[in-house]
């Protein structure tokens, strides 16, 4: 596994003399696995530079990038040409792009979504990219990213962006790509935040950024995460000191990453998301105080790269994502006006495209509300819940308003996290 950090810096990006060597570009960080498979964590500003670099690995036709990204071209084509001999060389001492990327978004605040749009790579209609998010039914997933790039806010929309984009919505999901895992755990940020664990062949690399710790225990769903890892990113905002002016900002210290550290077994400690006031020379004076209490510890810098070379291939372990096929139809029952969908032992069953059907044909004003029942739902991945979101979208476009019955503790968990109280009514 090959880690590369494009961008380390938290809230907004900055750029002046006192942040030469750790950077001012917001997060986004490449991991390159041992089957070439390509990993991106956010997309903050730091993504644009990641975009050219894959460029310089792909032989694509300047003229044709000219035209096809139109406004943010002129720098990207330069560097390009300075390249055009050797377009194809393997990027960074690794193999060349091939072409498709995995995108792990861990929220949707300006600083880990605002480098999209400068991404070149997202242009050229051969490349394909699968953007994984956390799933919130009152704003899905698409509409994030692409309302970012509406007439308000960019001259250019997002319709215009050539490469295959699949857009996936997950909830504390374990997702598989060739022989890497990658695990999500919701972490405690203001509108939510994922954390990720990814595990390529004999190393774990933990993503923890913008989670704000709790005063009176440890994050059990980091502590999951990060056990026994071989480097955990943290988010390492304020100083100890700072925190306490600022509570419920969802940020933590460095303080409490070496606690997390000790506590989970982890290897090594990478400050992460640094605040755009501190400077190089603070961010040096944090990691001198961080390496007394916990040696192996690096302030991360644009630039960084850590590199390991596993010796066997990843144990993969069953995802976990629901069993049932999501063939199996759910049942239907009107019952004093309201028409019942009992969803049977999976979300998934909504994916049956009779499910809204169903809604389609009810005569007009025979059912006053739809109930889904959910007391069988064992457990839900992003891909069930997305379905109920789509479902439950579907009725509102008939104007038949919807609720949830029946759902475990572990089940309503997921389904506040989702945000599903802002879109229907959960008993």
């Amino acid at each position: 596994m090959r880690i590369v950090f494009w961008g380390a810096r938290g809230s907004i990006p900055c750029c002046h003399k006192g942040v030469i060597r750790y950077g001012g570009n917001t997060s986004c960080v490449e991991i390159r696995t041992r089957n070439n498979d390509l990993i991106i964590l956010d997309c903050g500003t730091g993504l644009r530079s990641l975009g050219v670099e894959l460029m310089q690995a792909r032989a694509v036709d300047t003229a044709v990038l000219e035209k096809t990204v139109e406004f943010i071209v002129e720098e990207h084509v330069r560097v390009l040409a300075a390249h055009k001999q050797d377009a194809l060389r393997a990027l960074n001492g690794t193999q060349p792009f091939k072409g498709e990327a995995h995108i792990f978004l861990t929220h949707y605040h300006w600083d880990h979504i605002q480098g999209f749009p400068f991404f070149v790579p997202a242009y050229i209609p051969e490349f394909e990219f699968h953007i994984y998010g956390m799933l919130k039914a009152d704003h899905r997933l698409r509409n994030v990213i692409g309302e970012q790039m509406g007439k308000t806010y960019f001259p250019v929309m997002f319709d215009r962006m050539g490469a295959k984009m699949h857009f996936n919505e997950i909830i504390e999901d374990t997702v598989v790509i060739e022989d890497t895992v990658v695990k999500s755990r919701y972490l405690n940020h203001p509108q939510g935040c994922l954390g990720y664990r990814i595990t390529s062949g004999e190393m774990s690399v933990v993503y923890a950024t913008d989670t704000e710790h709790y005063e009176d225990r440890l994050d059990q769903n980091l502590l999951e995460l990060a056990e026994d890892a071989d480097v955990l990113i943290y988010d390492s905002m304020y100083t100890p000191e700072e925190y306490q002016k600022k509570k419920n900002w969802g940020h933590s210290t460095w303080e409490e990453g070496v606690r997390i550290a000790r506590e989970a077994g982890v290897r090594k400690l990478i400050l992460f998301h640094h605040d755009p006031e501190h400077d190089d020379d603070f961010i040096d004076r944090i990691g001198r105080d961080v390496r007394e209490q916990f040696p192996n510890v690096m302030a991360a810098y644009e630039g960084l790269v850590i590199t390991d070379f596993p010796d066997e291939p990843t144990q993969i372990e069953d995802a976990e994502e629901d069993k049932t096929s999501p063939l199996l139809m759910p049942s239907f029952q009107l019952v004093d006006s309201a028409l019942h969908i009992d969803c049977g032992a999976s979300f998934l069953s909504l994916l049956n495209p009779g499910a809204k059907t169903a809604i389609d044909r009810l005569p007009q004003r025979t059912a006053s509300k739809i109930v889904f029942k959910v007391d069988k739902v064992k457990s839900a991945s992003g891909r069930g819940l997305t379905a109920l979101a789509d479902v439950i979208q579907h009725a509102a476009g008939q104007n038949i308003p919807t609720g949830i019955e029946g759902a475990s503790p572990e089940i309503i968990h997921k389904l506040k996290i989702a945000r599903f109280h802002h879109i229907t009514k959960i008993e």
